[in-house]
This record gives C-alpha cells, sequence and structure tokens, in this order.
C-alpha cells in the first residue's frame, strides 16, 4: 500500500513532466518499487505485438499514432483523469494524435486546468475555514461572471450576465473582497484567479450550493422546459453494480472536461451546469 504523501510525490512527479515519454518513464521507476513492472507489461495489456514497443517510445526511436495511443493508455492502466493527463501531453507533441483541437495553446490551456484538478483532487486535506468563503449561493455565478484576471467586470456587465440583482451582487462582491477572493479597482471587480476550488466544498456548503443550483433548474423547467435556449436531459438505465463507481468518476471527469473546452471567462453570459448521477 502507498501511503497518501509518497502518492502525492508521486502524482506530483507525473504532472511535472516535461514531456509524455519522461511521464512514462516515471510512471514504470514508481511501479517498479513496489512489483516487478517494466515496458513489457504495458505492451501486453495494450495488445502490442511488440514487446519493445513502449521502450522505443520513451527513447524517440518510435512515435505514438492515433492508432497506437488508445492501446498505449490502456496499456498504462492509470485512472481516467491521468490517463487524459498522458493524452493531452501527446498531443501537444505529436500533431498526428491530435483528435479535436489542433491550437497548441488550447491543448496546454486544458492541460493546466487538468492538473490543477488532479492536484485539488489529491490534495491531503481541504480547509472547511475556507468554505465560508463560499457561504452565498450565488458566489460561484457572480465569481464566473468576473472575467478574467486581467479584464474584469462592472456591476452592469455582472447584471448582464448573471441575471441577478444588484443588491445581492453588491453584497456577494463586497464578501468577496473581504475575503480577498477579489479586488476593485477604478469601478471594475477583478477575480484573483480563473479558478476557485468549489469542487471540494465540505458536506453542508456545497450541499447548499447543488440545492439551491437544482432548485433554480426547477423553477427554469416549470417556465418552459420546451425552450430551445435550455438543455434538459433525463434518463435511467441499468448498469452493473459494480461498475458504478467508476462510471461515476469518468462522467466527472468527462463533465468537468467539457467545462474547460466551451468556457470563455469573457463570455456574455452566466450558464450552471448541474449532474447527479444516483
Amino acid at each position: 500500500m502507498i501511503s497518501k504523501n509518497i502518492q502525492e510525490v508521486f502524482i506530483k512527479s507525473l504532472l511535472e513532466a516535461p514531456n509524455y515519454r519522461s511521464f512514462i518513464a516515471i510512471l514504470i521507476a514508481e511501479r517498479k518499487k513496489n512489483k516487478n513492472y517494466g515496458y513489457s507489461d504495458i505492451a501486453r495489456k495494450g495488445g502490442f505485438l511488440s514487446r519493445s514497443f513502449p521502450r522505443d517510445v520513451v527513447l524517440g526511436t518510435k512515435r505514438l499514432t492515433l492508432t497506437s495511443l488508445p492501446k498505449f493508455i490502456k496499456g498504462l492502466n492509470l485512472n481516467f483523469e491521468l490517463s487524459e493527463y498522458f493524452k493531452l501531453l501527446v498531443e501537444i507533441e505529436e500533431p498526428e494524435c491530435r483528435f479535436k483541437h489542433n491550437d497548441i495553446n488550447k491543448l496546454k490551456y486544458f492541460q493546466e486546468n487538468l492538473k490543477k484538478r488532479i492536484y485539488r483532487k489529491n490534495e491531503v486535506s481541504i480547509d472547511e475555514k475556507n468554505d465560508l468563503n463560499f457561504i452565498y449561493p450565488s458566489i460561484p455565478k457572480i465569481y464566473a461572471a468576473l472575467g478574467a484576471p486581467g479584464v474584469g467586470a462592472t456591476i452592469n456587465e455582472i447584471i448582464s450576465k448573471t441575471k441577478l440583482l444588484d443588491s445581492e451582487i453588491l453584497i456577494c462582491l463586497q464578501f468577496m473582497i473581504n475575503k480577498k477572493l477579489i479586488q476593485k479597482l477604478r469601478g471594475k471587480y477583478f477575480p484573483i484567479e480563473n479558478h476557485l476550488n468549489f469542487q471540494n466544498l465540505s458536506g453542508d456548503i456545497f450541499k447548499k450550493h447543488f440545492i439551491k443550483s437544482a432548485e433554480d433548474a426547477i423553477l427554469i423547467s416549470k417556465k418552459s422546459i420546451k425552450s430551445s435556449e435550455k438543455l434538459f436531459l433525463s434518463s435511467s438505465f441499468s448498469v452493473a453494480k459494480k461498475d458504478l463507481e467508476k462510471m461515476k468518476e469518468e462522467l466527472r471527469s468527462v463533465l468537468l472536461k467539457y467545462i474547460d473546452c466551451a468556457e470563455n471567462p469573457n463570455g456574455d453570459i452566466v450558464v450552471n451546469l448541474i449532474a447527479s448521477l444516483y
């Protein structure tokens, strides 16, 4: 069993790897500490006929392609988020492996967002005192309306994006200023960073935010569930109970990746995405 502290050092080493070849080498070196593990194991699990292929990839004599990449990811046997991170490293370096996005700056942006998310997920603990920063249910929505850190937004821009009352917005803005989450300069409000950690809030605080968002969705659906401007989806389907936890992890990662792709910090409207798998 790997201790939490050692696991965090290992994750940090993977995330700081300068390229996908170093990522593979670090992974193999760490796994060798606990069991006999090598390149042939990646080849076997990935279904490669040549057992030397993974080693050749690390040495740079062979390159990954759109065909070999999925098999290689399977051979690495990582969780969903680390698999996605490895895939991004490959896409950044190997243009022929880019499936959807060809803009290298966009790919690096996704990489940094995913890196931050994995770091947050692997933190030893969450400072519950910081949860009080999000005690007002409208704070995530207002924060999302502030634009990029160097751009900011005026009160009128925030009202336009969120459709909230100015009195509610002013209360939340002042609260965030006091908590040093944002700053005010020349009539505009600026976020300190692109994202605040709303995902890992403690139970009671997160529950308040989720229920408020769900209640808003219910009100909207009652008014106009047929509206072409909204997306409403509900589906019941059968699964194997043993696969449920893995499904939840994968779905969460897919949704967060979608948000990373779709987000425009300087957009002109704030939307809410709510998901529940039960």
